[in-house]
């Protein structure tokens, strides 16, 4: 019996020590500023202690460079924390009637007419306004 608890207790703390040395390469292996660039850093690099170029803003919870609200996205982790992506950083409902996509069930995700660049959720053809 104290031998499995010794395997038990070896094997937890691999996976500790695992876990504890795979975040700090994650964490401090993020791609700095590229040599000879001077001034606001594109979208992915490490903005701690430096600025992010236009569109983009320094995401407190990464510290990378994301899109800044309203700016054109292709996927999720392109916008800051507390954002998504919907053909531009959103934030906020999303899935109903002409809110912003991912839709809910009989809806089409469609770019909006006063934005095109903005994905949202209109109503089907005929739908009722």
């Amino acid at each position: 019996m104290a031998a499995w608890l010794v395997v038990v207790a070896v094997l937890l703390l691999a996976f500790f020590l695992f876990v504890v040395v795979w975040g700090q390469y994650h964490i401090f292996n993020q791609p700095s500023a590229p040599s000879g660039v001077v001034g606001p850093l594109p979208f992915g690099y490490s903005c701690k202690g430096a600025s992010c170029a236009a569109g983009l803003i320094c995401d407190p919870a990464t510290t990378l460079c994301k899109v800044e609200p309203g700016q054109p996205c292709s996927q999720y982790g392109d916008c800051g924390t507390g954002f998504y992506c919907s053909g531009v950083c959103v934030s906020g409902s999303h899935g109903g009637l002409n809110q912003s996509c991912p839709c809910n069930s009989g809806l089409v995700c469609s770019p909006n007419p006063l934005q095109p660049s903005d994905l949202i959720c209109p109503g089907p053809q005929g739908f009722p306004c």
